[in-house]
């Protein structure tokens, strides 16, 4: 919420985006192999589950309360090593799902915003101040 407000103020529109991960109801073994590390801190695979699900909903709230465009791609990018090579890494084809499906996200938002700056082509921004 902190990021959303600070990015809000200084006139910066944000998007959200969910994180996708291989954490599901019942793993393959590479990942519980990873996921098994955790053990000896405390943390089992079903915390870590949870914790990614409600990191995500937390997200999704975010966006929603506050009006603020979602990218949700834990619902997009399916959860195989097809995709992310551990528990939450894209490899390259997860890497090049992850770009077309932002990339076709936000397009309709960058047209809107070049169409209410009056613009068809992006304007260099003055720096930040310090």
């Amino acid at each position: 919420l902190t990021f959303v407000r600070t990015a809000t103020a200084w006139g910066v529109r944000p998007v959200l985006m969910t994180q996708p991960n291989r954490l599901i109801e019942t793993p393959d073994p590479l990942i519980r192999k990873i996921v098994s590390r955790l053990d000896t801190q405390g943390v089992s695979y079903g915390t870590l589950r949870e914790l990614y699900d409600r990191f995500n909903q937390v997200v999704r709230d975010v966006a929603a309360a506050e009006n603020i465009f979602l990218i949700d791609l834990k619902r997009e990018v399916p959860p195989t090593r097809e995709f992310m090579y551990d528990t939450m890494h894209y490899n390259d084809r997860g890497s090049e799902l992850v770009a077309k499906i932002v990339s076709r996200a936000l397009a309709p938002l960058t047209r809107e915003i070049l169409t209410d700056r009056g613009d068809d082509a992006p304007k260099k921004r003055a720096p930040y101040p310090r």
